[in-house]
């Protein structure tokens, strides 16, 4: 199933991607990763094509740890009961993997909700350190803390924001979402984002090949969202700063583009709630790829500021509440791009 739902070809221009950002290792086989995920990391799982749902263990017995995994997956029948998964579920390739990580934070925060809420009403002590053992013996993570972030958000910050509903609203609250799905991964982690309907605003972005040359082809593009944003911003500054310079995210895309040569252009274009904000995150998304990078960032009169390390150079702009962030094999190359996006 890895195949079919992450082709091979999508999963190795994400991988440069990835590898663009820096938010995994050079040495780092996404494809390999995704399939040790798939096959070391489940303890169970709903198929809402067959509607039956397995437990992976190692003995018959419905053990502590058995009994809260029937106990999510059992939600999850239930969430397709009512709520219809295959519809609430996102598409393949959708092109906002953004929006589609908060609504997988919905499935897996009710149902993460629940199972606790379950073991707490019907489990005792002996359990509780059953529980405890097996979570000790868990798999390791996929040698990607951004990778790992990104397979435990749907839970960690999916459970707290389906108890912030529930606190709310009642249970009624979250069965409601299902109706008015999340639509970015700012309403996940700030879930009164949510209940003011504060919706992400659409980022649009004009062909490159214009300011880079018909020979640079767009092989991917995607919404990038606050998540994102927060996990990039973590690999050069601490984690508290990082989040307070990716709060007030308005919206955001990303474009990836390649030459015949195989030379490689990132895009990030982000749109912020305030001026203020957009001067904030400039200010530490600069930081960040200095402190990564061990270089400086050059202004020069006439020109936006970039940072040249190696065979990478970085270009930054800011316009208002936009700014852009260019990678690209030289500085001249990711200026024009940026003029291009800016309208400089």
């Amino acid at each position: 199933e890895v195949d079919e739902f992450y082709p091979p070809d999508e999963l190795a221009v994400e991988e440069k991607v990835l590898k663009g950002l820096g938010l995994i290792d050079e040495d780092l086989d996404l494809a390999a990763s995704a399939q040790q995920l798939l096959t070391e990391g489940i303890l169970g799982y709903y198929d809402d094509d067959t509607r039956e749902l397995k437990v992976i263990s190692e003995t018959d017995e419905i053990d502590a740890m058995n009994e809260v995994t029937l106990a999510h997956e059992i939600t999850h029948a239930l969430q397709d009961q009512n709520f219809s998964l295959r519809q609430v579920l996102p598409d393949e390739g959708s092109g906002n993997d953004d929006r589609d990580l908060a609504v997988l934070a919905l499935i897996e925060g009710d149902a993460t909700v629940t199972d606790q809420e379950y073991a707490a009403m019907h489990m005792g002590l002996d359990d509780a350190v059953s529980l405890l053992l097996a979570s000790m013996n868990a798999p390791v993570g996929m040698g990607s803390s951004y990778l790992d972030d990104s397979i435990s958000f749907p839970y960690l910050e999916g459970s707290a924001f389906v108890s912030f509903l529930k606190d709310t609203g009642g249970w009624e609250a979250v069965n409601g979402a299902y109706g008015r799905l999340p639509q970015s991964t700012e309403q996940i982690m700030h879930p009164r984002k949510y209940i003011e309907n504060d919706s992400p605003l659409s980022v649009e972005t004009p062909d490159l090949s214009t300011a880079l040359g018909a020979d640079w082809q767009p092989l991917y593009e995607n919404v990038i969202g606050e998540f994102d944003i927060l996990e990039i911003l973590g690999n050069g500054l601490p984690r508290g700063r990082a989040a307070a310079a990716a709060e007030g995210w308005g919206g955001g895309r990303i474009d990836y583009y390649e030459d015949p040569s195989g030379r490689q252009l990132l895009a990030l274009v982000l749109l912020w709630d305030s001026e203020s904000e957009a001067d904030q995150f400039t200010l530490a998304m600069a930081d960040s790829i200095e402190q990564q990078t061990d270089s400086a960032f050059v202004f020069l009169e006439g020109r936006l500021p970039f940072l040249e390390a190696g065979f990478q150079s970085w270009v930054m702009a800011q316009r208002g509440r936009s700014t852009v962030i260019i990678s690209a094999p030289e500085a001249e190359l990711g200026e024009r791009a940026a003029r291009l996006i800016l309208g400089l």
